[in-house]
């Protein structure tokens, strides 16, 4: 067998697991060259101006958030809105954070220890519910870029937060697809717990490498229950949570110096079930997946799952 086809369990998207691919030369070397320019983000090199908050309140930080400096949306946002046949356009008004997760430059979240790894986890929440809070804001979106092929464009470990006026795409076309219907993300996370595309389980969530993946080793991590969002994790089910990213992410390390991960909760008028997707960049999308909306990989799911529970 040298390729199979497989399709989203909801859109109508393929993913190519061409097993052949795996013996490609590759040409092209990545650059893990550092910037040595001062960081910012660095105890000692902080602007007070950017700081929101941090742990401890007074003294040297462990976590801390500032706002972003080049934001992507901005409460002095302006501009005039259109609202046409092929013309939309509305003031990028919003909030956008950088959560600093620890003062140690070059550290990886997944090398803190699991006590600060949790902080982290709560600051994330912290900050998720504080900002979905404000006035006009329909979505939080919460994401890490991790290395230089994941978009992170400082090597300081760093997450970040955007409080928006609009849905993501991405997460409409989830609830569209879901609406009217008993949460088939219940009936996905059940199912696969019964395959070998399991990664880990426990009493509170589950992680699984989905069977038709847009990246080689991508992970989704889901509570059992049916839970909407982020905000509604009890302390119990987070500290589950955590254990289980900080392992998946200790394992990734091996795999790729960047990965991104992404938060995914429900609008208040929605009821897409909570959860994470995590994937290293051990690829780069080309021109057959901008043509076509569907992903070529060579390692399938299964492969990916048996690494993270035996890697």
């Amino acid at each position: 067998m040298s390729t199979e086809l497989r399709k989203d369990y909801l859109f109508e998207r393929w993913s190519v697991i061409a097993f052949k691919r795996k013996a490609r030369p590759m040409d092209f070397k990545t650059d893990h060259s550092t910037n040595n320019k001062k960081c910012f983000f660095c105890p000692g090199n902080e602007e007070e101006e950017t700081r929101i908050g941090q742990i401890p309140k007074k003294g040297p930080w462990k976590i801390r958030w500032i706002h972003n400096k080049y934001p992507a949306i901005s409460v002095e946002s302006q501009g005039k809105s259109i609202n046409s046949l092929f013309y939309k356009q509305k003031p990028g008004y919003g909030f956008h954070e950088v959560i600093i997760e620890t003062p140690v430059h070059g550290q990886s979240i997944h090398e803190l220890p699991l006590k600060d790894f949790v902080l982290v986890m709560k600051v994330y929440q912290e900050r998720f519910i504080e900002l979905s809070k404000r006035k006009g804001i329909k979505y939080v979106v919460l994401f890490k870029n991790h290395g230089p092929k994941a978009g992170a464009s400082l090597a300081h470990e760093h997450a970040q937060v955007v409080a928006q006026t609009i849905i993501p795409s991405y997460v409409k076309a989830k609830l569209d697809l879901i609406k009217g219907k008993k949460c088939p993300y219940c009936k996905i996370l059940n199912l696969e717990k019964k395959t070998n595309r399991l990664v880990f389980e426990d009493e509170h969530f589950v992680s699984f490498t989905p069977f038709s993946p847009r990246f080689a080793h991508e992970v989704w991590l889901m509570p059992k229950k049916h839970i909407k969002s982020y905000s509604n994790l009890n302390n119990e089910e987070l500290v589950s949570m955590a254990k289980m990213l900080k392992k998946i992410l200790k394992k990734m390390s091996k795999l790729s110096d960047s990965f991104n991960f992404t938060f995914f909760n429900s609008p208040s008028k929605g009821d897409l079930h909570f959860h994470i997707e995590i994937f290293p960049r051990t690829s780069t999308w080309a021109g057959y997946e901008f043509q076509t909306g569907d992903y070529i990989l060579s390692t399938p799911p299964e492969e990916s799952a048996r690494f993270y529970r035996n890697g």
